[in-house]
């Protein structure tokens, strides 16, 4: 079916008052451009189900006991070889892992929903073991982080420094998930260790805030490419656990590191805990301020590289942004961002739904399909205006166009060069 096939009957449902400001986006409405949508559609809600169905089991709680039977699980890998012998007994593991979450993930959805993960998740099987690293515990406790940084487990009003662990073939994401360009599909990056290992963490005592700052094979992969880019003058927004700066401080071509950090609970931790451990703590100094407002009172070249990690979900794009307006001011000072290829494969999907909507419409202004996939929080939709006012000018007439548009690398591209201010609009 068409994509406009696929959307008739939802479109009277979802009237949206008019945008504010047209867009001039032109899209093709061909029968081709019809399909390939119907496709990537199809493929983002794919991508969406495995995310949904898995990622409440990645390490979420590394304190409680996994509650099934290792020795079980481990004939269940046998049996799973004598079909797949082009598996290793730890990959046939992993499969036997993913085979639970999708035993438990049946508890919480009717059989029909069941069914059709089940089924998208053993189409993207391959690609995703494809994907799957087995860690390897030696490198990891050679990791200078892991093997010179070892504090006594303390806490003070906000925090909680101490060790988790990852126990046998837990599997956890160990970077951002990868589009594979053959099933146009977002696939889960995900690895274990397949012995009991432990890693520094900062937990949070609010029970609301979720999140687990900690220095595990997620940290160390998704900041390697980062540090090897650090030379001179270095200034890192974000302090976290502090592990950046150290590997950053080790560097010959570093002369400097300043860490600039808001939140005083952690910089007391990581100052009277973690710091001690540095080898070169000469070329450290951190501030407590606010990182985007300290950014924008730096000028051009005060620093040769410029590292921001300050975002961790959709809630922080807006810092993102934020940091990204100053940056792509600078000629002098390096500047990359943690996590910008996940924002930009958000504002794909937004930019995405803007060309289904015109598409629909046959190019018109009608605004029906405005927010017909969104949860249509206020934050959503101004990421939703800023993807349409990014490619307002853009002429999509082929496949390839579209596809070419929806690229990570071009979204930044475009972002880079473009004046918008996220705020604005």
């Amino acid at each position: 079916a068409s994509f406009r096939e696929m959307t008739e009957g939802t479109d009277q449902q979802n009237q949206k008052q008019n945008s504010k400001e047209k867009t001039i986006m032109k899209v093709a409405t061909t029968d081709e451009m019809g399909r390939i949508l119907a496709l990537y559609m199809k493929q983002n809600n794919d991508s969406q189900e495995i995310l949904s169905a898995i990622y409440p089991y990645l390490n979420a709680d590394p304190q409680t006991e996994i509650p099934f039977d290792m020795s079980e699980l481990k004939e269940y890998a046998k049996e799973f070889r004598k079909s797949f012998p082009e598996y290793s007994f730890e990959m046939s593991m992993v499969t036997q892992m993913l085979a639970y979450f999708l035993t438990e993930a049946q508890e919480d959805s009717d059989d029909e929903e069941f069914d059709e993960t089940k089924e998208i998740i053993t189409a993207y099987m391959s690609d995703m073991m494809d994907y799957c690293k087995i860690y390897n515990v030696k490198s990891f406790h050679n990791n200078p982080f892991i093997r010179n940084i070892s504090f006594k487990e303390q806490e003070n009003e906000d925090y909680k420094l101490c060790y988790q662990y990852m126990r046998p073939y837990e599997l956890g994401a160990y970077g951002l998930p990868e589009r594979v360009p053959a099933s146009i599909i977002d696939i889960v990056k995900l690895g274990c260790f397949t012995q009991k290992v432990k890693f520094p963490t900062l937990c949070p005592k609010n029970k609301e805030d979720d999140r687990l700052i900690g220095v595990d094979p997620m940290t160390i992969f998704t900041n390697e490419s980062y540090i090897k880019n650090t030379e001179g003058k270095v200034l890192v927004l974000g302090c976290r656990m502090g592990y950046f700066a150290y590997m950053a401080s080790l560097r010959k071509k570093v002369e400097s590191v300043t860490i600039i950090e808001r939140d005083t609970s952690i910089i007391d931790l990581f100052q009277s805990a973690i710091l001690p451990f540095f080898e070169h703590k000469e070329k450290i100094e951190i501030i407590n301020a606010d990182p985007i407002e300290y950014l924008r009172n730096v000028e051009d070249g005060k620093f040769d590289y410029c590292f921001v990690d300050l975002c961790a979900d959709l809630c922080d794009i807006e810092s993102y942004f934020a940091a990204k307006e100053i940056g792509r001011q600078w000629n002098k000072t390096q500047i990359e961002y943690r996590e910008e290829r996940a924002f930009a494969a958000v504002i794909a999907t937004q930019v995405m739904l803007e060309i289904s909507r015109l598409y629909c419409h046959d190019g018109g202004e009608d605004d029906s399909l405005e927010f017909l996939f969104l949860e249509s929080t206020d934050l959503e939709r101004k990421v939703y205006r800023y993807a349409c006012k990014l490619f307002k000018n853009e002429n999509i007439e082929t496949p390839e166009q579209f596809v070419n548009v929806l690229e990570p690398e071009n979204i930044i591209s475009r972002i880079d060069q473009t004046q918008i201010i996220f705020d604005e609009v």
